[in-house]
């Protein structure tokens, strides 16, 4: 019998548009009932969101008991980076450096998850936006994660609307035939939810309002 499992993936832009106040953003979490989620673009202790522990308030205003942060850099006297939450218990959390060339290091989060129909591999990422080149080497690495691993959720920030770049990784939840243009300035579809080929997608759809430059997109998975 197949298990029901809400993703939801979401660049918040560390809060800016929700006036830095994470629990604004906690509150769009919540509304959704995801069960995990991938959060992109989070600031731990810098000056510019006021020296916040994002993660934290950010996982306490979603309900959400388990988190894991992944830093990506050193920034305005903090760190910045990705953010898994989930309802169920992590198990263990890997944070892998991506090839970026000299450019703002990116990184892959893969985290296990305690899920209701067994352990759920569940990755996250942001890669790179300016220079093809490098997010495709970063997106060999991220195929080279996935390949040994029988079932996983992947979630991201990937930066490109080209399908093409990205179906060697597993099934689109953001396709050509079901596209959701996530990044608001330019109506791009660059949120992605990525499943094993035995994940099916049973809905999809973007969270509006999101208080960010890009719309959150969930998607219910049948496991």
């Amino acid at each position: 019998m197949a298990t029901s499992i809400k993703i939801l993936t979401y660049n918040i832009r560390h809060c800016e548009d929700a006036g830095l106040d994470p629990s604004v953003i906690g509150r769009v979490i919540r509304s959704t009932e995801a069960d995990v989620v991938g959060i992109q673009e989070v600031d731990l202790f810098t000056s510019r969101s006021l020296g916040q522990d994002q993660p934290r308030l950010l996982a306490e205003s979603a309900g959400m008991p388990y988190y894991h942060f992944t830093p990506a850099i050193d920034f305005d006297g903090g760190k910045y980076g990705t953010l898994v939450l989930s309802k169920f218990p992590i198990l263990s959390a890997e944070d892998i450096p991506l090839e970026s060339c000299g450019f703002e290091q990116r990184m892959l989060c893969h985290v296990v998850i305690d899920a209701p129909f067994g352990k759920l591999d569940f990755f996250n990422t942001h890669l790179a936006y300016n220079a093809v080149s490098v997010r495709r080497q970063q997106i060999e690495q991220v195929q080279e994660a996935l390949s040994c691993l029988p079932r996983y959720v992947l979630t991201g920030d990937f930066n490109t609307g080209d399908f093409g770049e990205l179906e060697p990784l597993g099934n689109l939840v953001n396709n050509k035939d079901n596209l959701f243009p996530t990044f608001i300035a330019t109506k791009d579809p660059i949120d992605n939810i990525i499943c094993s080929p035995d994940i099916a997608v049973a809905s999809a759809r973007m969270i509006v309002p999101s208080h960010s430059d890009h719309y959150g997109l969930l998607a219910q998975l049948e496991v």
